[in-house]
């Protein structure tokens, strides 16, 4: 038995089968991380859903952080690029003839 991926049924899925989890779930981290906290939702191919702090509450006293943990999301740093290395390039002198 091969496993077929049905894009509809993923879409719908995304969509609106887990749209209210989604938007229960931001609610959740917004109560836990307190006063200021504001979740906006939205849909493109999917369901979502986002919550923000201000800047000074998460850098100070990382409520955002916390709240996420609270209620069971795991927080892992995000990945940074390592530094691009620049290249010197010699420059040319021009001979004057």
């Amino acid at each position: 038995m091969a496993f077929v991926l049905d894009p509809a049924g993923g879409a719908e899925v995304l969509k609106d089968l887990v749209a209210d989890e989604i938007a229960a779930l931001a609610e959740q981290v917004s109560a836990a991380a307190g006063e200021g906290a504001q979740v906006k939702l939205s849909t493109t191919d999917r369901a979502r859903a986002s919550v923000s702090v201000p800047a000074d509450a998460q850098a100070k006293d990382g409520v955002l952080s916390r709240a996420a943990a609270a209620v069971g999301l795991e927080i892992r740093p995000s990945k940074k690029s390592a530094p691009k290395k620049r290249t010197q390039t010699k420059r040319r002198k021009r001979k004057s003839n």
